[in-house]
């Protein structure tokens, strides 16, 4: 009867502390601008994001500040 219970209390600390393990995401993004070299804005640009290691591309345009933002998408490299 007292192994039970120590096994018990070994699994619900084993339980406490793995689900946090679990919880995690891989999960980043990329955000940046785009300006003319006078640091005006340019709107509506398309901007590629390449994961070189698959060749998964993304593509995204600037809003009217000229700012763009890609979500959940790691280990890409941005081209102009």
């Amino acid at each position: 009867m007292k192994l039970n219970v120590v096994h018990a209390i070994l699994i619900l600390c084993g339980v406490a502390i793995f689900p946090p393990l679990y919880s995690q995401q891989v999960t980043g993004s990329i955000l940046g601008s785009v300006q003319v070299s006078q640091g005006a804005a340019v709107p509506a640009t398309k901007v590629d994001a390449l994961n070189s290691g698959t060749g998964l591309s993304r593509t995204v345009r600037t809003n009217e500040g000229g700012e763009y933002r890609r979500q959940k998408q790691l280990g890409l490299r941005v081209e102009f």
